[in-house]
Order: C-alpha cells, then sequence, then structure tokens
C-alpha cells in the first residue's frame, strides 16, 4: 500500500520518504556510512502505511527510548542507528535482523561466503 503523494508528515513530504527509499547506499569516496538501516525503515514504515510519529510511539510501547526527530535522521543517515534502535526496529516491523541490512550485505552472511572487505577511515 503506497502512501498519498502529497501526505505531509512532520514537514516531509512523501515524495521526500520515497528518495530516500531509492537513495544509493553506497556514499561518496571518503565519507563514513551513517548507518545501514535507514533506507529499510523507511521502506518497512511506507510498507504499513505509518507515520514516523506512529513508529516513534510503538518503538517507546516496545520499551526503547526514541522520538520522531531521531528517527527521521536514520531514516536520511544524518545519524547511525544505535543497537538499542535495531532491536526496537526488529521487534516492531516482525522481521529479522538480516532484513534491515541491505541485500548486497546480507549475500555475505551465507555458509561459506568471503567477508565484505573493511574500509579504514582516513
Amino acid at each position: 500500500m503506497s502512501p498519498p503523494a502529497l501526505r505531509k508528515e512532520n514537514g516531509c513530504s512523501a515524495q521526500n520518504s520515497r528518495n530516500l527509499i531509492n537513495r544509493p547506499s553506497s556514499l561518496p569516496e571518503g565519507r563514513t556510512v551513517a548507518n545501514l538501516v535507514g533506507q529499510a525503515v523507511v521502506r518497512l514504515r511506507f510498507q504499513r502505511n505509518w507515520t514516523q510519529e506512529m513508529l516513534a510511539a510503538k518503538m517507546q510501547l516496545a520499551g526503547h527510548d526514541i522520538t520522531r526527530a531521531v528517527i527521521a535522521n536514520i531514516e536520511s543517515r544524518r545519524s547511525a542507528a544505535r543497537d538499542e534502535h535495531i532491536i526496537g526496529f526488529v521487534k516492531v516491523f516482525g522481521v529479522e535482523f538480516k532484513d534491515l541490512f541491505p541485500a548486497h550485505l546480507q549475500r555475505h552472511d551465507q555458509p561459506g561466503a568471503t567477508p565484505p572487505s573493511i574500509r579504514k577511515p582516513k
């Protein structure tokens, strides 16, 4: 189910949120990744037709201290998702941990797979 095209959610249009879903997971050279789960949070939230406010409320009811602003920052990759946030997303969305991470990383979780090389920050 797709959200209405013109709906505004606390200053963020549905079009802007769709842009976050389609945003490439790689960042320009020299920039470190703020988080890897932001795109999945947007996708899973939109699949359920939840606002950021609704997701924050569900997370709080599940015992995770998070606000709408923190969710917005995670979705836009302005800030990193902490471990407790990732655990909360798994609970609230009813998904597995791997479902929050990009597919190109999930294939490295298979038996016998070679782990991706880790680039050291400059």
